[in-house]
């Protein structure tokens, strides 16, 4: 589930015993009824959905071969319909987030085969600009919760490389289209 600019918006996804990977793209105005609102143009799950502007992206994630990707798709219409941008992510990353901060994007941590610490930047287009690495997490890590919050990053616990959950919270200061990163270490209850 991801923000949308009206309503949120529903994305994607995969069978539990991932026999079937999912187009579809639904919304809501009162999170109980979810209403069918367009299709991806390939069946994606563990990506990142990002409002940026008025527009609305999916980013990375695995296709519905099971293939980590970096693929962006983009939404002009509230999810009603997407394109395939030109650009992708510089490198295929599923189990990360995607935030809109400062008029870029960044795609953090992930994973492909391993775990990445990487934040990755898009210029003021993620179709068109090609994206580079920025300032990267003090740590390897996915699957972890984030939130954008006045103006900065926060990623909040996670796993990291050995497969062992963590519970730090770092905080990314957004500064000119960089991050620098700062550890919280033993402040979550």
């Amino acid at each position: 589930i991801g923000g949308g600019l009206k309503e949120p918006v529903l994305i994607g996804g995969v069978k539990q015993d991932f026999s079937t990977y999912y187009t579809s793209v639904y919304s809501t105005t009162d999170g109980v009824t979810w209403t069918p609102t367009g299709n991806l143009p390939g069946a994606r799950t563990h990506g990142s959905l990002v409002a940026h502007g008025t527009d609305l992206y999916w980013i990375g994630g695995i296709n519905n071969v099971g293939t980590t990707v970096g693929t962006i798709y983009k939404s002009t219409d509230e999810g009603a319909n997407w394109s395939t941008c030109g650009q992708a992510l510089g490198v295929a990353a599923q189990g990360g987030h995607a935030y809109s901060v400062g008029g870029f994007i960044f795609w953090v941590g992930g994973e492909a085969g391993g775990y990445y610490n990487f934040t990755q930047q898009s210029g003021a287009n993620p179709c068109t600009d090609a994206w580079t690495f920025d300032t990267n997490l003090p740590i390897s890590l996915a699957r972890y919760s984030g939130t954008v919050f006045n103006g900065k990053i926060y990623v909040v616990a996670g796993e990291t490389s050995l497969s062992v959950t963590q519970d730090d919270v770092y905080e990314g200061a957004v500064s000119a289209g960089n991050v620098t990163w700062t550890t919280y270490s033993n402040v979550l209850p």
